[in-house]
């Protein structure tokens, strides 16, 4: 899970670069998306550009409490 700014930055960088396969999750409920731009906020419409799944907050969290 990614918030803005660097984090973000990093993980666009690795997924351009060495890691192609790695799936990008915001805590706001965008999965997999495929970022054009640094998005501004979690909640940023490109968080869920032509992603894989828009789901909750709830249950990005409950995806990170399992595991």
């Amino acid at each position: 899970v990614v918030g803005t700014g660097a984090p973000c930055a990093a993980a666009m960088l690795a997924q351009r670069t060495v890691a192609p396969d790695l799936m990008i999750m915001f805590e706001a409920g965008g999965i997999g998306p495929i970022l054009p731009t640094m998005p501004i906020s979690v909640g940023d419409s490109r968080t869920y550009h032509r992603g894989l799944v828009a789901s909750s907050m709830a249950e990005i969290m409950e995806h990170c409490q399992r595991g």
